[in-house]
């Protein structure tokens, strides 16, 4: 829920809100697009499966932000 205030309060710097429809999709849009750089990471080889498993648990959760809301 912290995480999610702490998005939440940087969209509102921004004029935008999470708990707007249209914004919300846009960020978990943006947020998927994180997880597919990240496979790319790991089969480029720049990043290792257990970074990977790190670094993904962590987006997904943030992904999740509009949720909490």
């Amino acid at each position: 829920m912290e995480l999610a205030r702490r998005i939440e309060a940087i969209f509102l710097g921004y004029g935008r809100t999470l708990t707007d429809t249209d914004d919300a999709e846009g960020y978990e849009i943006a947020m998927g697009i994180v997880l597919v750089m990240l496979d790319g990471a790991r089969a480029r080889g720049v990043i290792d499966d257990a970074q990977h498993a790190e670094l993904t648990a962590t987006f997904e959760e943030t992904k999740r932000a509009p949720r909490h809301l």
